[in-house]
């Protein structure tokens, strides 16, 4: 279900200014960590958001699972948004 930490999906889904609509508090938060840590844009900020993104979703899995599917599994009609 989720893409290896390669994919370039992750990098979009850590830079992007899209609003998504989180139906768990735990994926809010932790959206609001990485928006936060990416905000001066460095490449080591942005790697270690995505490291933090994808270890919280692969532990959250069973927990978040909507969320996942909202990032990953619905056709982004976003991708200039998404970087």
């Amino acid at each position: 279900m989720l893409p290896p930490k390669s994919d370039p999906k992750w990098r979009a889904i850590v830079t992007s200014t899209e609003a998504f609509d989180f139906s768990a508090l735990p994926t809010k938060m932790i959206m609001m960590r990485i928006r936060l840590l990416v905000q001066d844009g460095t490449p080591q900020k942005i790697d270690e958001a995505i490291d933090i993104a994808f270890d919280f979703f692969t532990k959250a899995k069973n927990l978040v699972s909507d969320d996942i599917k909202l990032l990953f599994e619905k056709p982004s009609t976003h991708k200039s948004e998404l970087k």
